[in-house]
């Protein structure tokens, strides 16, 4: 039994005409008639009684027609249903943030996409990398802005979809009273003997600045471990030690932004080196248009045309 079956009986019930039912359904007499006949000869009962110029039900095909458009029915509304959500008019995804996403102008991006699919439903977790990249993994988490070091690029290539948004220069922050203060930039030796200040192993930034020191065989010593950016930079600001951070977080943080009145500095680093930011989802998804469609959204933004 096929919906177009259905289609053809509750036309011709509804006309007692196998004619005018197949002038609305737009298809041949016969083809309609010989329809029919089959979904009779599959069923083995009449629907119609056959007479000279009209077919009328018969109390079999009564009870067929009526259960017929309950179901007629019910693919319309799923067929809107489906348009809905092809359509973005409907649907919901989960967005994993950083911390630091006001530096990132993400919050203004997820606003305007918003504004752009309204009837979209947006549910969003702040955590750090780690915790962001597990939650995508265990399908927790649809979309996430993260850091990732190279091993774990590597090593999450082949169950995730990964593009590369942005790359930042990673800067020492320090108290104004602080030694390092009076640099203009800091060498890798200006920093042996310091105490470092980072945020908790959920975070990948450490992992960054950490290879960083190893690969130049400068000694160091994490003194404590911080879950909020807030309670970092205060413990800089009284000389508790010395933490880092993207240039574009500290522009934006320690300049202009709340932790203004801390009178905390950055100062660059030498030799250089860079923390990128990636949006990641998993590519075990299957068809999902609010996730192609927020990932080539957010791809727009950084005018990025390809996935890494």
């Amino acid at each position: 039994m096929e919906k177009n079956q259905l289609l053809y009986v509750t036309a011709t019930a509804k006309h007692n005409s196998i004619t005018r039912a197949a002038e609305e359904l737009c298809i041949s007499q016969p083809s309609l008639s010989n329809q029919i006949i089959k979904l009779e000869n599959e069923l083995d009962i009449k629907l119609f009684e056959r007479k000279k110029h009209r077919v009328e039900l018969t109390e079999a095909g009564r009870a067929f027609t009526e259960s017929a458009e309950v179901i007629l029915n019910s693919f319309k509304k799923l067929e809107k249903l489906m348009g809905e959500y092809a359509s973005m008019n409907k649907g919901s995804i989960n967005i994993g943030l950083l911390p630091v996403i006001t530096s990132l102008k993400i919050p203004d991006y997820l606003y305007e996409f918003q504004k752009k699919f309204p009837n979209i439903e947006m549910i969003l977790k702040e955590a750090g990398s780690s915790v962001l990249v597990s939650s995508i993994l265990k399908k927790e988490v649809d979309v996430a802005f993260t850091i990732l070091t190279e091993p774990m690029l590597e090593k999450l290539k082949s169950d995730l979809n990964i593009v590369r948004l942005r790359k930042d220069k990673i800067v020492v922050v320090v108290g104004q009273d602080h030694r390092l203060a009076k640099l203009k930039k800091v060498e890798m030796k200006d920093m042996e003997g310091e105490k470092l200040i980072f945020s908790s192993d959920n975070f990948q930034f450490p992992n960054i600045v950490i290879d960083y020191l190893k690969l130049h065989q400068i000694p160091y010593k994490i003194s404590c471990r911080c879950t909020q950016l807030e309670t970092t930079f205060a413990l800089v600001a009284r000389n508790f030690g010395i933490t880092f951070c993207s240039e574009v977080t500290a522009g934006k943080q320690l300049t202009e932004g709340i932790y203004k009145h801390l009178n905390l500095k950055s100062i660059p680093l030498t030799p250089e080196f860079e923390r990128s930011i990636y949006l990641i989802s998993s590519k075990n998804m299957g068809y999902h248009p609010t996730i192609d469609n927020f990932m080539r959204f957010i791809r727009e933004k950084y005018n990025i045309k390809t996935l890494r």
